[in-house]
């Protein structure tokens, strides 16, 4: 959600409004990580209604209904006239190589040595294939 709330305030807010819009943004978020964590800890001692961790989960869904009410309510529209497409390639390339790293470290030892070739491959591939480099004498082989 980070990337969609940023890319609202840049394209429906101009000049001295963004400028405090992002400040805004950027003292919520803030001030949201050492009250989230505060708020977890005290719902999480007072175990309320015998829930448990639970509630840490619960107390979301009406704050989550206040924010899209409200957001029906005051955020302009900002779809854009001439939206780029989706690079599918790009995105299962980068989903690759995400797994690569990932499985390996969360399964550990379970799954035996694996090493880091299959990580760094798709990595170096999604890299080229974003930034646009072409193969050379020190990146063998073909992702494109």
């Amino acid at each position: 959600m980070l990337p969609q709330a940023l890319a609202t305030i840049q394209s429906a807010t101009q000049g001295e409004r963004k400028a405090r819009a992002m400040g805004i943004y950027g003292a919520v978020g803030g001030i949201s990580v050492v009250i989230g964590q505060v708020l977890g800890g005290v719902l999480l001692s007072a175990n309320l209604f015998g829930t448990g961790w639970r509630l840490i989960f619960l107390v979301n869904v009406p704050v989550a209904a206040v924010a899209v009410l409200l957001a029906l309510r005051s955020v302009p529209e900002t779809r854009s006239a001439n939206p780029a497409r989706v690079d599918l390639p790009g995105t299962a390339l980068l989903a690759a190589a995400l797994l690569s790293l990932l499985v390996p470290l969360m399964e550990g030892r379970a799954a035996g040595p694996g090493g880091p070739g299959p990580c760094w491959h798709c990595s170096r591939c999604w890299w080229r294939r974003s930034s646009g480099w072409s193969a050379g004498p020190s990146a063998p082989g073909r992702c494109r």
